[in-house]
């Protein structure tokens, strides 16, 4: 029963995870290229925040490394 229950559980995770792909390969790239031609700018406040989030995920990789280390 519990081999069963891990057996569907990992089909559901594993499909559900495709979507986000099935959905991008619906898009036509090349137009979607074309519409964005100018660069993206963000605000002061969004620029702070995505390098708050990037100084977190090093801070979180080397903990996880030093972790797995010891």
């Amino acid at each position: 029963m519990v081999l069963g229950f891990t057996f569907a559980l990992s089909v559901v995770t594993g499909s559900s995870s495709d979507w986000p792909g099935i959905q991008a390969s619906k898009t036509d790239l090349n137009e979607t290229l074309k519409q964005g031609g100018g660069r993206s700018t963000l605000s002061a406040g969004n620029r702070r925040l995505q390098g708050a989030m990037v100084v977190g995920e090093v801070a979180l990789a080397m903990v996880l490394l030093v972790g797995a280390a010891c």
